[in-house]
């Protein structure tokens, strides 16, 4: 129990170095392994003991303001969380896959545990921006066959998901 008062400075410990040695051991991982290796990042639902949830909590909690490059872009290059744009579970697969395609130099893919920071997420103005800012890469993609037109439509519907007038199309290819 984290009840008493030698357990008050453990929990100190658990909530503030405990995260912080973390994530310097996530910053310094080899580059042959993958921060979007699921098993270096905490599970919150498998979680069940208080101290791992509150280890967890801070850690998550201090991500999106980390300036050590614990995130892993969709190119593989390493990011602070502050550069970086998760696509969580929100997201349709085919504009995930537009992403990846894409590689924006900022765009994080994963890992899904990145759902519980507060690491700025992919929005529809993101994509319209990297589309438009792509547009001879788009049409490549579109013409090899990469994109195709089950992908547009899922694009076209997540633009403009909330802006019916369709201004997000605009200048688009």
């Amino acid at each position: 129990s984290l009840e008493d008062s030698e357990s008050s400075f453990n929990k100190h410990l658990l909530i503030t170095q405990v995260p912080a040695l973390y994530l310097e051991a996530l910053h310094r991982l080899p580059a042959h392994d993958s921060l979007l290796d699921e098993s270096y990042w905490p599970q919150m639902d498998a979680l069940s003991d208080t101290p791992s949830r509150l280890v967890a909590d801070a850690l998550y909690s201090a991500v999106a303001s980390e300036d050590r490059r614990v995130c892993e872009t969709v190119t593989g290059a390493r990011i602070t969380p502050s550069s970086a744009v998760f696509a969580d579970s929100s997201v349709p697969d085919d504009v995930r896959e537009v992403l990846d395609l894409l590689a924006p130099e900022d765009y994080v893919a994963g890992p899904p545990a990145l759902k519980h920071t507060g690491i700025s997420r992919v929005s529809a103005g993101y994509v319209q921006e990297h589309l438009a800012a792509s547009a001879p890469k788009v049409m490549e993609l579109v013409t090899d066959g990469q994109i195709t037109f089950d992908m547009i439509f899922s694009l076209i519907r997540y633009l403009v998901e909330d802006d019916p007038s369709g201004e997000r199309l605009l200048g688009l290819p």
